[in-house]
C-alpha cells in the first residue's frame, strides 16, 4: 500500500538519490550522507514520502527525486503489521520497511498512530514526525 499524505503543510523538495536504490512512489524516505534512501526497520527519522519511481540502473546518484517533505507535523495514511486496536493508538512504532508500520517494535519510535482509519485492513493515519505532539 502506497503512504499518502493526509494533513499538515507539505513542501515538494528534490534531492539526489542513493546510488543503485530503486524507489516506488509512496514510500517512505530518510536522508543518509545527503542522499534519499527508502527507509526500512533501521530508520530513525523520515525525511519524507516519495513521489517518484525510479530504478535502480544509475548508479551515478545524481538522479533526483521528488519528496514530500513535512514542514512540521505530517500526517499520513499507511499499512500496520501487527496487532492494530485502540492500545496501539498514540503509541509511537518502528517500520517494517518503507509503507508498513511494525506495532511488535518500539526501538527506534519513527512513526505515532494517530487513528485507527480501516481496522479491517489495518491502515492508520500516523504522524511521521513523531517528536511533535498531534
Amino acid at each position: 500500500m502506497q503512504v499518502k499524505a493526509l494533513s499538515g503543510v507539505w513542501a515538494m523538495r528534490w534531492h539526489e538519490k542513493k546510488a543503485s536504490t530503486a524507489f516506488a512512489k509512496g514510500q517512505l524516505v530518510e536522508l543518509a550522507a545527503n542522499r534519499l534512501e527508502p527507509a526500512d526497520s533501521s530508520t530513525v527519522r523520515v525525511y519524507g514520502v516519495n513521489q517518484d519511481n525510479e530504478v535502480s540502473a544509475s548508479d551515478t546518484g545524481t538522479d533526483r527525486i521528488g519528496v514530500l517533505v513535512p514542514k512540521g507535523l505530517g500526517t499520513v495514511e499507511m499499512a500496520v503489521s501487527g496487532t492494530l486496536g485502540d492500545a496501539q493508538v498514540g503509541g509511537q512504532y518502528d517500520l517494517v520497511d518503507s509503507q508498513t508500520i511494525d506495532t511488535s517494535a518500539t526501538t527506534n519510535k519513527t512513526v505515532r498512530i494517530l487513528r485507527i482509519l480501516d481496522s479491517g485492513n489495518k491502515v492508520v493515519e500516523a504522524a511521521i514526525n513523531p517528536f511533535i505532539s498531534a
